[in-house]
């Protein structure tokens, strides 16, 4: 292989990383903004009886050992975690789709391609 077909080969892979993280970020940015709205707020009742009713593993077993215990400060705390961890995954599920149905240029930050989309 020529020495420009091994830098054309190690570019390429090079671009495909960026778009990677760049996709990556998107939807840690997307999934962050879904969090923030009214159907994905892990204290509401509905939301956390969802939650709950999805947990498993360590969250169930850190709930269940409080629970044992008696300790209600160590209850909602570890509650709460196990209804915010659910609730930013459903997020983060929403935001990949979100992304992944969008503009694949720049994943949704404003493109030549989004404005073209948009005229």
């Amino acid at each position: 292989m020529s020495h420009c077909a091994v830098e054309a080969d190690l570019n390429r892979y090079l671009r495909q990383l960026d778009r990677d993280e760049a996709r990556d970020m998107a939807i840690e940015n997307r999934a962050a903004e879904l969090f923030g709205r009214a159907e994905y707020r892990h204290y509401t009742f509905a939301n956390l009886v969802e939650a709950l009713s999805e947990t498993s593993g360590e969250h169930a077993a850190a709930i269940e050992s409080a629970v044992r215990s008696a300790d209600l400060a160590a209850v909602g705390r570890t509650v709460t975690q196990a209804s915010a961890a659910y609730w930013f995954e459903q997020a983060k599920k929403q935001a990949e789709i979100d992304i992944d149905d969008g503009c694949q240029t720049c994943y949704g930050s404003g493109c030549r391609n989004c404005e073209a989309e948009e005229a």
